[in-house]
């Protein structure tokens, strides 16, 4: 008797909802502390940041000059 080699099917596995549930928390807790840390660094008294003030990030750009 001859055997003949079993065809193997494949299945794509998809990964629960979870996964993709925490990635989005992670990615929005990662972009929270980098906009905190951001400020942070602008809005500090040198040397540690800027010295600017929260109205100065919307206000019209001074050039000095």
């Amino acid at each position: 008797m001859s055997r003949t080699p079993a065809q193997s099917s494949v299945v794509q596995v998809q990964p629960q909802a979870n996964v993709y549930t925490i990635l989005i928390l992670v990615a929005a807790i990662v972009l929270a502390v980098t906009l905190g840390v951001v400020l942070h660094t602008l809005l500090a008294d040198s040397p540690a940041g800027y010295g600017l003030t929260f109205g100065d990030l919307f206000g019209p750009l001074k050039l000095k000059g």
